[in-house]
């Protein structure tokens, strides 16, 4: 193979050609999530060793967090048209008065496969800045950069459970001291 397959070649195929063949998915995506990689680490072990031939499938995991805030652990992990999609379903469902159901669906769905989606996104990310990126140490710095944690993710947490405690603050007052 030669530099200039470069662009159709596979991830394991670009790591030969430019030397990265000790480099492991593993830690390309320890890079990639940073922040949590314990909770991580079960996923990374299952799904660094899948290949077409040895498919995996969908292992089932589980976020508290994506329970009770799906879109805002969403977006705080970069998962953006995920994120986005879950609080426009949100926002319909309060516009249509349609319950609690519909929120409920998507507390659990991604309390329940959030994880698992966030790390095969990754998995699929990895290999296409590996087969795209010429240089390893420049594809370290685009899986860092492509990874992670979002800071606007962050500040909307911030603002959405500050919001609900809030709230509940002020429910719990007028409950205590009613005019």
């Amino acid at each position: 193979m030669n530099p200039s397959d470069a662009e159709t070649a596979t991830a394991e195929q670009a790591d030969q050609l430019y030397g990265n063949v000790g480099c492991d998915l593993r830690d390309d995506l320890g890079i990639y999530v940073t922040k949590n990689i314990g909770e991580y680490q079960k996923l990374i072990d299952i799904y660094a060793e899948e290949t077409e031939e040895n498919p995996v499938g969908f292992k089932i995991s589980f976020t508290l967090t994506g329970l009770f805030f799906p879109f805002v652990w969403l977006i705080y992990r970069k998962m953006y048209l995920s994120g986005f999609l879950a609080l426009a379903l949100y926002m319909l469902n309060k516009l249509l008065e349609l319950g609690l159901t519909l929120p409920l669906i998507i507390g659990l769905l991604t309390a329940f496969t959030g994880k698992t989606f966030y790390i095969r996104s990754a998995v699929k990310n990895i290999r296409d800045i590996k087969s795209s990126t010429p240089n390893s140490d420049e594809a370290r710095v685009q899986i860092q950069k492509a990874g992670g944690t979002s800071f606007l993710g962050t500040v909307l947490g911030v603002i959405y459970i500050g919001s609900f405690f809030a709230i509940i603050l002020i429910i719990g007052i007028t409950l205590i001291f009613p005019q």
